[in-house]
């Protein structure tokens, strides 16, 4: 194998391991932000049971009447 074939086989791997370390990192920043969200949206689902659980007993139309906006 010659020297200028090797030298461009070790060029390549070393450009290789570069972007499989920035993929990594992406990757991780990804999992940490998709754990938040999913924190987010429990905390958010059990909120809107929270709000949810007086609803209950009460008809579409009281629920309307009750949650109108404030220009009404």
């Amino acid at each position: 194998m010659s020297d200028d074939r090797l030298n461009d086989i070790e060029t390549r791997l070393a450009y290789l391991d570069m972007q499989f370390d920035e993929m990594n990192g992406v990757i991780l920043e990804q999992a940490t932000m998709i754990r938040h969200l999913k924190a987010k949206i429990s905390r958010l689902e059990v909120q809107n049971e929270d709000e949810d659980s007086g609803d209950r007993g009460l008809s579409p139309s009281e629920i309307a009447a009750r949650d109108k906006p404030p220009h009404y």
